[in-house]
């Protein structure tokens, strides 16, 4: 699990980082940021959740997640319209 961790994490702040580098990231507005604490709580729990029930991840659990992904999609399209992104 720790590899799989790690594969995840280091390209995206690698990548997060490069970017930072050539040009600077502003966040305006706490909203965002709270909302995606949120979803992201969210789905660690459920992903934490579903894999400890049965020790794995099948197809309704998949759509689940995805769902929750979806859902923090329109959240951030709806924040950026609104200005807090």
């Amino acid at each position: 699990m720790g590899n799989i961790i790690g594969a995840v994490i280091l390209p995206a702040t690698f990548v997060l980082g490069l970017v930072a580098l050539i040009h600077p990231i502003h966040v305006n507005g706490s909203q965002f940021l709270v909302g995606s604490r949120i979803f992201l709580l969210a789905a660690g729990a459920l992903f934490f959740i579903f894999s400890a029930t049965s020790r794995r991840i099948g197809r309704v659990e998949a759509v689940i997640l995805m769902l929750v992904y979806v859902a923090f999609l329109a959240f951030a399209y709806l924040t950026a319209e609104s200005g807090g992104l």
